[in-house]
């Protein structure tokens, strides 16, 4: 392939999204080249493309690239690796490979943001929002009810479960979610090819046949690698608006996931707290005493940092680039969804457009508690507190409210207030 054609094509503005994709999947299988180096690299040069066209000699800029032996070897690999072949591959464990472009808007954002995915099933709608529950995997009884029991009445509201598909509180939280009919996300530390942990193929399985998705940055062939994990928590909790700690001791990787979540990610954090003499609860107390954590007591506390200023920031709820009048998503308690509107009909290919993926809101499906938020929301725009006073109740229980509105279509955050949607 000519790569010097190509970037000059690309000065000239002729370069095909197309063939964007393809030079960001082929620097995702640069082995050595991380996702920081490519991105930076991709932004000086001003696209994936011309920064594959550069000689060996302009990446010595970058300071990880700098210090690779093979640095030559490697982008010579990429640039003549079989793209078909990957795909191939990819269809054959009934994924695809979709590349930065085509990622996920929150991906994009990262700092690090992975050059291509490999996804098996459906990526949510962005305009749902999401939850990363993370734990030990040596889990307690204790933690696994905990996470099992935020999971599910999270995802009943419509939230979106991301865990890392490994033992103890990441497939207690993959189940719950699955058990109410909620979406969630796995993601992996290997190949689609490497299932790990092994004894999990079903629960991926089934993760898929719901209606949600497997998703990995690594190409099928690659093993999953202890080096690779935090690679991997990068990306559960970069999909996540709010990541929850359950059971995390002093030095963990659930809990350098929180960490990292909050300093480089911009997300909202919260611990579960624990018994006091539990080892594997002393990370998350720790979190709570220092501050960069909030305590999380019930699902509800979950819930309204959803409805943070921050959170409101990444998500842009209710749905980004909504025509006045399309159609909204309905995200909502599962008690106020007839059973008709539950199923297969929210579940679709992985490109699909989000109006496939999803019901039609109506008032009239309203629930109650519903009802009287946006009745109050009619008469002007108000902040929390204020609508929490009006109504005599704790924002606590204001708050998944809001969240049940706003992904329907029928509410939003204008940055100091709620707005009222709906029509007279």
């Amino acid at each position: 392939m000519n790569w010097m054609a190509l970037e000059r094509n690309a000065r000239d503005g002729v370069l095909h999204d197309a063939l964007e994709c393809d030079a960001w999947m082929r620097l995702a299988l640069a082995r050595g080249i991380g996702p920081r180096t490519v991105r930076i690299a991709a932004e000086t040069a001003g696209s994936a493309v011309a920064a594959l066209s550069q000689p060996d000699a302009w990446w010595l800029q970058f300071p990880h690239a700098c210090r690779l032996r093979d640095l030559g070897a490697m982008l010579r690999a990429a640039r003549e690796v079989d793209l078909g072949a990957e795909r191939a591959a990819a269809q054959r464990h009934d994924a695809q490979v979709l590349s930065f472009p085509q990622i996920p808007d929150a991906l994009q954002d990262l700092h690090d943001p992975p050059s291509a995915i490999w996804v098996r099933g459906t990526l949510p709608p962005p305009e749902f929002p999401s939850v990363a529950i993370v734990g030990s995997r040596s889990a307690t009884a204790y933690g696994r009810i905990q996470a099992a029991r935020f999971a599910a009445e999270l995802a009943e509201l419509g939230v979106v479960i991301v865990s890392g598909g490994a033992r103890g509180i990441d497939a207690e939280a993959h189940r719950a979610a699955l058990r109410v009919g909620g979406r969630t996300v796995a993601v992996l530390g290997g190949g689609l090819d490497h299932v790990y942990p092994s004894e999990h193929a079903p629960l991926f399985e089934a993760i898929v046949e719901s209606g949600g998705a497997v998703i990995t940055e690594f190409a099928c062939g690659v093993s999953p690698r202890p080096e690779y994990f935090p690679r991997r928590n990068r990306i559960v909790s970069g999909l996540s608006l709010v990541v929850l700690v359950v059971e995390a001791a002093e030095r963990s990787g659930a809990l350098l996931t929180a960490r990292l979540a909050v300093e480089e990610q911009g997300r909202e954090v919260a611990c579960l707290p624990g018994p006091v003499d539990s080892t594997r609860s002393a990370g998350c107390h720790r979190a709570i005493r220092e501050g960069w954590a909030h305590l999380a007591h019930e699902p509800q506390d979950v819930a309204e940092l959803i409805l943070s200023q921050r959170s409101l920031a990444i998500a842009n709820l209710p749905l980004r680039d909504r025509r006045a009048d399309g159609p909204a998503p309905t995200v909502t308690a599962r008690s106020s969804v007839p059973d008709a509107e539950r199923g297969s009909d929210t579940r679709g290919h992985a490109s699909a457009s989000s109006e496939s993926c999803t019901v039609g809101a109506s008032q009239g499906s309203l629930n109650s508690a519903e009802r009287a938020l946006l009745d109050a929301l009619r008469g002007a725009a108000r902040c929390g507190d204020e609508l929490a006073d009006l109504l005599d109740l704790p924002w606590q229980k204001v708050a998944p409210t809001l969240t049940a509105l706003a992904a329907k279509g029928l509410a939003r955050h204008d940055g100091k207030h709620w707005v009222c949607l709906a029509p007279p």
